[in-house]
């Protein structure tokens, strides 16, 4: 199951270094469930972000997300059937703002379905059935929980005066 827009190797692990961002993987004892937790990977990875890269974790996930994603995917030791990125257009069709329907993953709010909802260009992590990104290291079941996308949907509700 491979979600987003795919990690970039070398370059994209060159780059990271670069930043002083390490890409190395941590050693596990097992893959999958049950391992070092994933939250500790995505602090680590998000301190790393913030302190080398000199930014906030908004930053991260407003033009660094994808970078973030593969960095956390790369320490946790690469995909796997519980691991792996999504972005945005794997729920949206960006050329009509349609939505995939799929609700495996979360769904979008049923106010906004039927409008021209355009979501925010992002990339997260998907991990044995929760969703994390740089603002939110505990992970939620619904995307649409995810920082970015409540500010978004809050906003675009606003705009299309579905709330005050």
């Amino acid at each position: 199951m491979r979600g987003g827009s795919g990690w970039h190797g070398e370059s994209q692990r060159h780059r990271l270094s670069g930043m002083g961002i390490s890409t190395k993987p941590i050693i596990f004892q097992s893959c999958g469930k049950g391992n070092r937790g994933i939250e500790d990977v995505i602090r680590e990875v998000t301190e790393e972000f913030t302190e080398k890269g000199s930014c906030t974790v908004w930053d991260i996930n407003n033009g660094q997300c994808e970078d973030w994603a593969m960095a956390v995917i790369d320490r946790m030791g690469g995909h796997n059937e519980y691991l792996t990125e999504f972005d945005s257009m794997n729920f949206f069709n960006i050329n009509d703002y349609s939505y995939s329907g799929d609700t495996k993953y979360g769904a979008i709010p049923s106010d906004l379905i039927k409008s021209k909802y355009d979501p925010p260009n992002h990339v997260w992590i998907y991990y044995d059935g929760k969703h994390y990104d740089a603002e939110e290291l505990s992970g939620v079941k619904n995307y649409f929980d995810l920082p970015i996308f409540k500010k978004e949907t809050e906003r675009q509700r606003k705009q299309l005066g579905l709330i005050n």
